[in-house]
């Protein structure tokens, strides 16, 4: 190994001659022979380091940039990396039988870890040895903030306080990654989830739509079947009385009122509602009349039978239609039916009325 010396004096208190020493290592064999296993090329590692004290009490503190492309995660490289810097320093100070010794390495560039560069500030080892190198910027551009590698204790112990922070960072990111696979996967189980219960939801919407179609479908069909029935009843019914009466002329009450000539000595057939009242003119004639009559008018004809309370109430009737003798309507009784008053009295169980 050969040793490049530059001696500088620095102004500090107590005494304190500082010399730094460039380590290079001109033979890959003899850095290959120091460090054993792995090998690691001599010009991607350079050291320096701060003067042998003066006491024994003194700290001896060695500073290394390697290579970026040297993997430092590595216990085995980083620890025969400060193996070597140890052997260093004992070569370096001799007359140091035993002595702490703090190794810190970084990644980097070599090329730039030069000696005019570096200014190793000396505290009391009574200090806090965390402090030791504080003046960070004096490094060029090395500092705690991007440090690698750390060791400090006795010479002769192998690695001492030991920290690999290129080996702790690999491995949060390696559980970093563990957790983003997880999450990643947690939340592509949650979307898939997530799109299955929505694939469940649509089909059961689609199946309650197609229940719920096929029931309106029956329910319209169930009701235009009986609507279909009710108005073949209604007509069947009104036909019926039609046969009875004689005739197929619907009128309503109001146009015979108004203009009664035109259905003069026929038969015509109206609807009764309920507000209407009678009274018997003799034995076989009535007058009605009433609130909810368009008119009132004379009605002869009628069998004696029926002048009672049952007379009264909705119906259908058919009359003969005389004239308007002396301003009355006067009719002759042919037929009716009374209505069922379901449905409020409109006779709803014949058609054609309005």
């Amino acid at each position: 190994m050969k040793l490049l010396v530059e001696r500088t004096l620095l102004n500090m208190p107590r005494f304190l001659l500082f010399t730094v020493l460039v380590c290079s290592f001109a033979m890959s064999s003899v850095l290959g022979a120091q460090i054993g296993s792995p090998q690691i090329d001599p010009s991607k590692v350079k050291l320096l380091m701060g003067g042998c004290g003066s006491d024994m009490w003194s700290q001896l503190r060695v500073m290394g940039v390697v290579a970026d492309d040297i993997d430092l995660s590595d216990d085995n490289t980083a620890k025969a990396i400060i193996k070597l810097a140890k052997t260093f320093a004992k070569e370096t100070c001799p007359n140091r039988k035993d002595f702490l010794i703090q190794v810190y390495l970084w990644r980097g560039d070599p090329a730039t870890f030069r000696a005019d560069r570096f200014k190793l500030t000396y505290y009391d080892v009574m200090r806090d040895i965390g402090n030791a190198y504080k003046e960070s910027n004096d490094y060029g551009g090395y500092s705690q903030y991007n440090e690698a590698v750390r060791a400090f204790g006795p010479v002769s112990v192998a690695e001492g306080r030991y920290e690999n922070r290129v080996k702790s960072f690999k491995e949060r990111q390696a559980a970093a990654a563990v957790a983003k696979k997880a999450a990643d996967e947690r939340r592509a189980k949650e979307k898939q989830d997530a799109e299955s219960r929505a694939r469940e939801q649509e089909a059961r919407a689609a199946v309650e739509k197609k229940l719920n179609d096929e029931r309106r479908a029956r329910e319209k069909l169930a009701a235009d079947t009986a609507k279909r029935m009710r108005v073949a009843a209604q007509v069947a019914k009104t036909e019926a009385f039609m046969k009875r009466a004689g005739t197929k002329q619907i009128v309503s009450l109001g146009d015979l009122c108004q203009n009664p000539f035109p259905y003069q000595g026929k038969v015509v057939i109206f609807r009764l509602m309920e507000m209407w009242e009678w009274q018997a003119s003799s034995p076989t004639s009535a007058v009605i009349h009433g609130i909810g009559l368009a008119c009132g008018f004379a009605m002869s004809g009628i069998r004696a039978d029926l002048l009672t309370q049952q007379f009264n109430g909705a119906k259908i009737i058919a009359v003969k239609v005389l004239g308007r003798p002396q301003g009355t309507l006067l009719v002759q009784y042919v037929y009716h039916e009374q209505c069922s008053g379901v449905d409020g009295g409109w006779c709803g169980e014949f058609a054609g009325f309005q």
